[in-house]
């Protein structure tokens, strides 16, 4: 697995290699600076899957890289109250619409690709050659996203869900063999779902064929980490493989007696895939939903997204206020070479105050080394009497890049490095005397006011908050199981919002074992209604459900094995939704 990573990022620095040297060649060593924007975002943005929607990424991409160089021509050409404020709406919208607590955050190649430009002021007649150039930025970005994740290509629904059914396969082929499973191989992991959610824009309303091809994607989702995370027979596997090859082929499943409560959980969801994939199924008309209940999934998402409880919001604020204070600081006493204060505060700034000391003293640590192999290596370029050319450097500004591409896992090597590239930058526009204790000022006082910051005026810490959502979370999960019920007395239901403000709950909700069991009782509730609007639902049945829901006894054997599918699950989710209350309860 090692070698292998090892091996993508070799080939990802070629590639980069081969990009900047064919922009330097045909747009000047002059433009050479917008190369290094364009490269930022691409390394912090190349493990989100653009290729879900290659177009629509490309467009989003390019509006932002576009938005970001005029306003940044703007902002850096003059200091005022107005520019002040753009800023910070700037950065807040940036750290806001691209964070994500679990994620590889695009925020810092954004914002560091508008400092680098906001840093480097350009007469007017020189903004028509920077957009063209971010133009050609955005078309290597999303180029480079798709060869990197052209494996995961998911087009459309046949080709995802046959795609996803193969994986699933290989995954069987390996519990057949008795061989061990690496989780962090697996392609369809817990944020699977998260993100084709995420990629389609599918976060508000859901017509009929986006809802009925995230059904096809949970469910198959849900069988795969099955079959990692329990022991199925031998039998039970096979059966798994034959049916999954038979949904390819759109061919009829039997469905077998069991006794377990994961199969009867798969078989759940094989006979939802089955029949979301029936013709007539296609052919549903789109789902509407009311302008009232429209506008009421609206203002709830505004009410939960820009909440004291919400991380994303506490963490755009913290970012822009602290950027507006320094483009403040650097207005009112014209502080010589400030800007470092902007570049070290994109990573200084942490959504939550957990672990925040080791970052800092890390950053510290690294920032000290980094001046002493700085020095080290001007000492002896010194005495070889050798003054490094504009190419020298430029060579080793690349180096560098790539040895922090090399050791991104590393967080001390990593911001060694960084550490390293920023003095050499640096050097462009500061004198050597002055770049070495600037950098290590200017470090410093980023540090410990972002500190401030983070653990004093604005603290945000993660298990507590978590707590808190995870609340939130259960009263969700028990009004979405409520709805079981209300399908059973022929009410009409609506779903849609309850499950778009249960994903945004989660955001804000460190990753933990009883949270897992919550993202279970939704994602089963959620499996179990679309399995009852699908399939039409016998009175008995209904009434069965009832009791189960009511905490009373069922015998399942007098009915046949598709209404034992059901009712096992819906007993299977009760127990596990009264686990989750306890264990929050006891944590309360």
């Amino acid at each position: 697995m090692m070698k292998e990573e090892f091996k993508k990022k070799i080939r990802l620095i070629i590639i980069l290699t081969g990009f900047l040297g064919s922009f330097g060649l045909i747009f000047g060593v002059k433009n050479l600076p917008i190369s290094f924007v364009i490269l930022f975002v691409s390394i912090f943005t190349i493990k989100s899957n653009l290729s879900l929607k290659p177009g629509l990424s490309f467009i989003k991409i390019l509006f932002t890289l576009e938005l970001l160089g005029i306003i940044a021509f703007y902002t850096s050409s003059q200091t005022t109250m107005i520019t002040i404020i753009i800023n910070f709406i700037l950065v807040f919208g940036i750290s806001f619409t691209s964070f994500h607590i679990f994620n590889n955050n695009s925020y810092i190649g954004y914002l560091t690709a508008y400092f680098l430009m906001f840093s480097r002021q350009i007469p007017i007649n020189e903004l028509p050659m920077r957009l063209f150039l971010l133009l050609i930025g955005a078309i290597f970005i999303v180029g480079l996203n798709l060869i990197v994740n052209r494996k995961k290509q998911y087009k459309t629904i046949e080709t995802t869900i046959n795609s996803l059914i193969c994986e699933i396969n290989e995954i069987i082929d390996l519990k057949l063999k008795n061989k061990k499973i690496n989780k962090n191989d697996i392609k369809i992991n817990n944020d699977f779902y998260l993100n084709i959610y995420n990629s389609l824009d599918y976060n508000f309303i859901l017509r009929k064929n986006q809802e009925n091809f995230l059904n096809i994607a949970k469910s198959l989702e849900y069988i795969n980490i099955l079959i990692v995370n329990t022991e199925l027979s031998k039998k039970d596997l096979n059966y798994i493989k034959d049916s999954l090859d038979k949904l390819t082929k759109k061919e009829k499943i039997n469905y077998p007696e069991t006794k377990t409560k994961e199969m009867y959980l798969i078989l759940l969801n094989i006979k939802i895939i089955e029949n979301s994939l029936k013709p007539e199924k296609k052919k549903l008309e789109d789902k509407q939903i009311g302008k009232n209940n429209t506008l009421k999934i609206y203002k709830q998402v505004i009410r939960l997204e820009f909440s004291k409880h919400s991380i994303k919001f506490s963490f755009a604020l913290k970012m822009g206020l602290i950027m507006s204070l320094w483009q403040t600081i650097g207005f009112l006493f014209n502080l010589p070479y400030i800007k470092w204060l902007y570049f070290t505060s994109i990573t200084a700034i942490l959504p939550y105050t957990n672990d925040l000391f080791n970052r800092y003293k890390t950053r510290i640590k690294a920032t000290i080394l980094g001046i002493i192999i700085f020095l080290s290596s001007i000492i002896i370029f010194d005495l070889m009497k050798y003054k490094p050319s504009n190419l020298v450097f430029g060579i080793i500004i690349i180096i560098t890049i790539y040895l922090i591409i090399l050791n991104s896992d590393n967080r001390f090597y990593r911001s060694t490095f960084t550490s390293i590239l920023s003095i050499i930058i640096s050097l462009m526009y500061i004198p050597l005397k002055l770049a070495l204790p600037l950098k290590l000022i200017w470090t410093s006082v980023a540090l410990i006011t972002c500190g401030i910051f983070s653990f004093i005026i604005m603290p945000y810490s993660i298990g507590k908050e978590s707590i808190i959502n995870m609340g939130l979370y259960q009263k969700l999960n028990n009004k979405l199981i409520s709805l079981i019920k209300e399908k059973c007395l022929g009410n009409n239901i609506e779903k849609s919002r309850l499950i778009i403000l249960s994903n945004l709950i989660s955001e804000n909700i460190e990753d933990n074992k009883l949270h897992k069991i919550q993202r279970e009782v939704n994602e089963l509730a959620n499996i179990i209604l679309n399995y009852m609007e699908i399939n039409n639902i016998k009175k008995d049945i209904k009434e069965d459900i009832i009791k189960i829901l009511n905490n009373k006894e069922v015998d399942f054997t007098k009915t046949n094995i598709n209404n034992q599918i059901l009712l096992n699950s819906i007993k299977y989710l009760i127990n596990l939704n009264k686990k989750t209350k306890k264990t929050l309860k006891s944590i309360n």
